[in-house]
C-alpha cells in the first residue's frame, strides 16, 4: 500500500490517495504519510513548497469562470443565427466532412442531399462546413491555452496579464 500526491500541471498537489496499487506516474508521485496539508502546495520536483495563496486559487476560478462565459457568449451567438433543426445537424455534417476529407469518394448521403437542395456541389458545401469545423476548432484551441495560461500563473500580475 502506499500514498500518493496526485500533482496537477502546475506542480499543484490537488489530491491524495492511498492504495495498494503502483499509481506512480508524471501527475501521481509517493509521498510519505497521508498528510492534507500537502493540497495546495507547490511540488517543485524534488519537495513541497509553499501553498498558492487561496485568494490566487480563488482569482484562477474566477478568471476560468469569466473565460467560458465568454467563449460560451460567442457560440451562442453563432447558434443563435442557425434554426435548433439545423444545429442538431452540425455533428452529422462534421462527421461526413471528415470522411469526405480524408476520402472524397466516402459516402456523404445527409451533405449530399443538403447540397443538392441547395442547388450546391458537394465540394462547395464541404468548404463552408470546413471553414465552420475550423472555426469552432480555433476558438475551442485559444479558450484551452488561455485556461493554461490562467492554470499557469502564479502571481495575480500573471493572472492580471492574460487577456481575451
Amino acid at each position: 500500500m502506499g500514498v500518493f500526491a496526485e500533482i496537477d500541471s502546475n506542480g499543484i498537489c490537488v489530491a491524495l490517495l492511498e492504495t495498494s496499487q503502483n499509481m506512480a506516474s508524471a501527475s501521481m508521485i509517493t509521498v510519505a504519510d497521508y498528510d492534507p496539508a500537502l493540497i495546495g502546495k507547490r511540488w517543485d520536483g524534488a519537495a513541497f513548497g509553499l501553498p498558492v495563496p487561496a485568494s490566487l486559487l480563488e482569482a484562477k476560478a474566477a478568471r476560468t469562470q469569466a473565460l467560458r462565459d465568454y467563449f460560451e457568449a460567442i457560440v451562442s451567438a453563432v447558434k443563435a443565427d442557425a434554426a435548433p433543426y439545423e444545429i442538431a445537424t452540425w455533428e452529422t455534417q462534421r462527421t461526413e466532412y471528415m470522411a469526405w476529407e480524408a476520402n472524397n469518394a466516402s459516402p456523404t448521403p445527409y451533405v449530399a442531399g443538403l447540397a443538392s437542395a441547395r442547388g450546391m456541389t458537394i465540394p462547395d458545401l464541404m468548404a463552408k462546413i470546413a471553414a465552420k469545423v475550423t472555426a469552432f476548432a480555433a476558438l475551442q484551441g485559444t479558450q484551452h491555452a488561455l485556461e493554461t495560461a490562467i492554470n499557469a500563473a502564479t502571481t495575480q500580475d500573471e493572472l492580471d496579464a492574460i487577456q481575451w
